[in-house]
């Protein structure tokens, strides 16, 4: 089962650029939580399960990936979006095969925007 991620950033060429894979929910908000511990030792991450459709990267199942405590001040009365993913699209590939299939799906959008 594979889960693919990618940060949040202002361009989506540069979040693609970053994406990863992973096999459960768990090792995914634990690298997210090591990517933003320099800057937040102990801020709490969640999976929100906001279900959209992203045509730019062949996702069907978008979830939010937030910070919804970032250990200095009171948890967020709205999380802090930190990246998106999704469990479900490519739930039967390996991870190699998923983030392969999302780079091609990727490339074929960006191809069909110039």
């Amino acid at each position: 089962m594979a889960i693919v991620y990618r940060p949040q950033r202002s361009e989506i060429k540069e979040a693609m650029s970053e994406l990863k894979a992973f096999d459960t929910s768990e090792e995914l908000l634990a690298q997210v939580k090591q990517d933003w511990k320099p800057q937040y030792p102990d801020a709490k991450f969640k999976i929100k399960l906001k279900s959209l459709n992203d045509e730019r990267t062949g996702w069907q199942y978008t979830r939010y990936v937030c910070m919804t405590d970032n250990g200095i001040d009171a948890p967020y009365r709205h999380p802090k979006v930190v990246g998106m993913c999704d469990s479900d699209t490519f739930k039967a590939l390996s991870k190699e095969e998923a983030l392969k299939k999302v780079r091609a799906l990727f490339e074929e959008w960006a191809a069909s925007q110039k």
